[in-house]
């Protein structure tokens, strides 16, 4: 996934939350941004598991893969 938005920079550079649904045995999600890489918990209510994370606009493609 790529977050991009036109805005000024300098003005809008708040980072995003993000929300993504993974597979329900996943325990634990790797998501990484450009070199930043962070390990999220996986939550869980009746409709699913989805994790939840940080995105930088314009930084660069999201990745979210199961943590080892």
């Amino acid at each position: 996934m790529t977050v991009t938005h036109s805005l000024d920079p300098k003005v809008y550079d708040v980072p995003l939350t993000a929300r993504t649904t993974v597979p329900g045995q996943w325990t634990a999600a790797q998501v990484i941004q450009g070199k930043d890489s962070k390990k999220v918990p996986v939550q869980k209510e009746a409709g699913g598991s989805y994790v939840l994370y940080r995105v930088t606009p314009n930084a660069g493609v999201v990745r979210v893969t199961k943590a080892q």
